[in-house]
């Protein structure tokens, strides 16, 4: 097991003896090992302790959880001061989080950040502490509390003591995504180049420098954010998936950057995209990965397929009145009338309508996103607002309107939702805390029905009136528009729904059209 992977969380209290003498006379009391300013020192293995610890591992790889368990157990009540007393705690906690065995995840990670709090096992129970905050965060002050335990790692654990410590990238790694959730750019990027330049290459380097070059995109900083990434995509010491996410960013900063410095159109003529084996008769739904593969909605064929980012078919489902299809990071879904359904991954979830005070199933679905923290948003008819639900039992209304009609709903990097009313032809920005609420545009469109943002936070609205997409900058400026005349002999008809990938490729499903057009 890579324990620098298997991060949750803590919770603990601490014992600090403070001299040597009182340790001693607190030891002669209670006949028990006490703790030198919190720690015992891991000493060498005692062969005794290597057997429990091997027989652990056996019974691991052979399935049996509970008897492994157990002799991890006996391993850190029997040899507290062995250097694998700390590797077992932390083998056990992971054990427990895959168990849901909270009791025992607190118990364990007390100990281990209590009795060995200079080991490097410590440092991943730091990142175990802070990953359970980051899983049950509800608030921008949870995030707060989370970034504050990722950077003790990198204080407590430094360099000069820990030279090959890869808990303390994982920790910067961590603190940077969050410091973008919370808005704070700086700190991020103060963070990822800590990665990169500080800290000795590990398996979280090309992830730092893809995400560092990102956020130079988003500021501005064009020349340095495109020599990051044309590095990282050219070095063969990356890992592929690596390299692949900085072509894609460069795509897209090629696309949305520097095409238009140059006078050129951010796309070329349409055409169609291939979708190999798959006939289409009213394609009214199509979401894209940052990594391209598309999800493709047939209403008539009542049929969700996956294709990869060329276009060959993955997969299909058949689905009773499919609609709009998303992304919840990696996962894709679609939303039905009743139902957010996952139909690769065999889940389906159903929502009761918030604040009735009776169990009634909330219907008449449109679309949903997946927020930062784990809960949803979604559009229903009927509703005039964008609704949140933190659990399937619990929703509130948001941006409550008297004449709204939400069709459509979104998120940016920074975890900020999005909402499209048809009504008052406005998109509505939620920020993080819910309750600043802004609308960032306000458009001219004849018949809005579909919103989608691309990993630059450029926002896309379809005109189903007008035939047209319309391309617009995070603060609401409009820069392009597309439609209804695409080139190459191709015209929107009856567009439904959009879909942007990471690399900037603009999907369109025309219910009229037997295929789906892309804007490449």
């Amino acid at each position: 097991m890579n324990s620098e992977l298997n991060v949750i969380r803590f919770v603990g209290s601490k014992i600090v003896v403070h001299s040597v003498a009182t340790a001693a006379l607190i030891a002669a009391t209670l006949g028990s090992t006490v703790m030198l300013l919190g720690a015992i020192p891991a000493g060498a293995q005692d062969p005794a302790a290597s057997r429990l610890y091997q027989e652990a591992e056996r019974l691991l790889d052979a399935g049996e959880v509970q008897a492994a368990q157990t002799e991890l157990r006996l391993l850190v009540q029997q040899f507290q001061g062995d250097e694998l007393a700390p590797k077992a705690l932390l083998t056990l906690i992971d054990l427990y989080r895959s168990n849901g065995e909270d009791q025992e995840i607190r118990a364990a990670l007390d100990k281990l950040l209590s009795d060995y709090a200079r080991t490097p096992e410590a440092a991943s129970g730091f990142l175990v502490q802070a990953e359970l905050k980051v899983q049950k965060a509800r608030t921008l002050s949870d995030l707060d509390e989370a970034r504050s335990i990722f950077r003790r790692v990198p204080l407590l654990f430094g360099r000069e003591s820990y030279p090959d410590l890869q808990a303390r990238s994982r920790a910067r790694l961590r603190g940077g995504e969050l410091a973008l959730l919370a808005g704070d750019v700086a700190a991020a990027e103060a963070e990822f180049v800590a990665v990169v330049e500080d800290e000795p290459p590990s398996s979280y380097t090309g992830r730092a420098r893809q995400l560092l070059g990102r956020t130079l995109l988003v500021k501005g900083e064009l020349p340095a954010a495109m020599e990051i990434l044309q590095r990282l995509a050219e070095d063969a010491g990356a890992t592929e998936t690596d390299r692949a996410n900085a072509e894609i960013l460069l795509s897209l900063a090629h696309r949305h950057l520097l095409r238009p410095q140059a006078g050129e159109p951010h796309w070329g003529p349409a055409s169609r995209f291939p979708a190999a084996g798959l006939a289409l008769r009213e394609p009214i739904g199509v979401a894209a990965a940052d990594d391209g593969r598309v999800l493709i909605v047939d209403h008539k064929e009542s049929q969700v397929s996956l294709l990869d980012s060329a276009g060959n078919k993955l997969s299909n489902r058949p689905l009773k009145d499919p609609q709009r299809p998303a992304w919840a990071e990696d996962v894709a879904l679609v939303v039905t009338d009743e139902e957010v359904v996952l139909p690769f991954d065999a889940q389906r979830m159903s929502f009761l309508e918030p604040k009735t005070g009776k169990e009634r199933p909330l219907d008449g679905l449109r679309a949903a996103v997946r927020g930062p923290f784990g809960d949803w948003f979604l559009i229903a008819k009927g509703w005039k607002s964008i609704l949140n639900y933190q659990s399937r039992r619990q929703g509130q209304e948001l941006s409550s309107r008297q004449r709204a009609d939400f069709v459509d709903v979104d998120r940016d990097s920074a975890g900020r939702v999005y909402g499209l009313d048809a009504k008052a032809k406005q998109v509505n920005r939620l920020a993080l805390d819910r309750r600043t609420q802004k609308d960032v545009i306000t458009g001219t469109w004849k018949r809005p029905v579909a919103l989608t943002i691309d990993p630059l936070d450029h926002i896309y609205v379809l005109d189903r009136g007008e035939r047209k997409v319309f391309m617009y900058s995070p603060d609401g400026a409009l820069i392009t528009s597309v439609g209804p005349s695409l080139g190459a002999g191709i015209e929107l008809r009856d567009p439904r729904d959009i879909g942007v990938d990471g690399s900037g490729r603009l999907f369109i499903a025309d219910a009229k059209l037997p295929f789906i057009v892309l804007l490449d």
